[in-house]
Parts: C-alpha cells; structure tokens; sequence
C-alpha cells in the first residue's frame, strides 16, 4: 500500500495544524455566507454594495474578505433587483428554475442537462465569464502533482463546472477520472471545511476560496483560468434594456 493510500486511510485520526485564529475563521465564515447577502443595484448604474446580516468584524486579522468569498458563489438576480450569492451551484439553479428569478450564473454543463430536461427554455445565454478553478490538496497530505491523487478523493458536485475542469485536469495528469473518488459535496464552504478539517484529500475551489484555503495551509496543485463553463443567463422576457443592465450587473459582481 502506498504513502497516498495510508493517509487516506488515518485521515480521521489526524488534524490540520492550524492557529487559534484559524479554527474560529471557518465556523464565522459558515455562518456569514449562509446569512442573507445582499447586493444593491442602481437604475441603470454600477453595483453599489455588499451587505449581510453577520458580516465578519473588520478588526479581526484572520478574516479574509467575505465580499470577496461571496462574489465567487454562483449568483442569482431576485424579483426586486437584488443579487443574492448562494454557495452551491445547485441551490442558486433552483431558483433560476423557478418562477421568480430574473437571471443569474450557472455553468453550461448544468445549463444543457435542464434543456434535454425541458426545465432551461424560459432562459437565454447572455454571456460567458471567466473563472478561474483550482485543485487544492490538503495540507498535511503528500501529494504535490495531480497525478498523486490516484486513488484519492476530490470533492466537487456533480455535473457542473467543478467536476467538469477536475476531469480535465485528471485526464492531462495521465490518469483516468475514475481512479479519483469524487464525493458530491455541493456547497463551496462545506468543501472549504471539509479539506481544513481532513475530511477529503482534495477539493475544486474557485479563486477566493482557493486563496483562503492556501492561507490555512493547504497546497493549490492546478489553476485553470475557464471562460466557456460559466454563463450568465437571463429570462427570454426581458426587454433589451433589462438584459443590458443584467449582464453589466452580473459581469461586475462576478
């Protein structure tokens, strides 16, 4: 059995060594993220800003900009104007499914599997934006390529973006996606937590979360800066001007 197997296999009896700072970080950024984020919009102008009911205490060293955290969630734009960050890809498609939603972000691997469902024809592509998607290890693992992880776990969700540039990167490493364990783990922060907490040996973060994640100890192995999976789409009843200053909106916050 090799070095990579062993460790995979002690992780719930080891723990990231981390400051105090760093343990209290995650459980406050949970909590943040999850409170309802708010951004504001004028008629026709620029975001204005980010408000929450639990924003995180400017004084406190550790904490990393939540803004910055929240602005890397897929978004969805609400009846009333405002953009509201969600921290899984799936959560935000619901509501873009839904009746209400005026647009937001998802990916185009999600975005195809509703059309062949006959769930995505009330929305229109606007748009593609960059994103930029890392493979980041745990830190007290000995892995320091990609192809290290054979065997191992990446967590990512199903059919989206992450899975799809994990896969890529997978594949250039000369491996086959399946010799890599892919636990569904829908919710940004949770995958955060998990890697700080060694519940799995890796995890597809996007660029805020990555940086955080790095902070805490953890390796980035691979960046891949994307610009076909992530969309902004928009109701098909919008008129010209609504859209207009949609994507303008939605590019920005992005």
């Amino acid at each position: 059995m090799n070095t990579f197997h062993l460790q995979a296999e002690r992780r719930q009896q080891t723990t990231l060594s981390a400051s105090a700072g760093s343990r209290k970080r995650l459980p406050a950024l949970r909590k943040a993220l999850s409170a309802c984020c708010l951004i504001l919009l004028t008629v026709g102008g620029p975001l204005l800003s980010l408000s929450c009911n639990d924003r995180l205490s400017q004084t406190d060293e550790s904490a990393a900009s939540l803004d910055s955290l929240a602005m890397d969630c897929p978004i969805v734009v609400e009846p009333d104007m405002r953009l509201t960050p969600y921290a899984s890809q799936m959560d935000a498609d619901t509501a873009l499914l839904g009746k209400s939603a005026l647009g937001g972000t998802t990916c185009v691997s999600r975005l195809n599997l509703y059309r062949k469902q006959g769930r995505a024809q009330h929305l229109e592509v606007l748009c593609h934006l960059e994103k930029r998607w890392s493979l980041v290890v745990y830190g007290g693992l000995r892995a320091h390529k990609v192809r290290d992880l054979k065997g191992l776990t990446i967590a990512t969700a199903r059919d989206d973006a992450s899975a799809v540039i994990c896969d890529r990167m997978i594949k250039e490493a000369g491996l086959n996606p399946k010799q890599v364990y892919h636990p569904q783990i829908n919710s940004l922060d949770v995958r955060l937590q998990m890697l700080t907490n060694n519940q799995t040996d890796a995890a597809m973060l996007p660029e805020a979360y990555a940086a955080e994640a790095r902070r805490l100890g953890h390796r980035i192995l691979q960046t891949i800066t994307d610009t076909a999976q992530t969309v902004v789409v928009v109701r098909r009843t919008l008129d010209a001007a609504q859209k207009d200053k949609l994507r303008t909106a939605l590019t920005k916050a992005h």
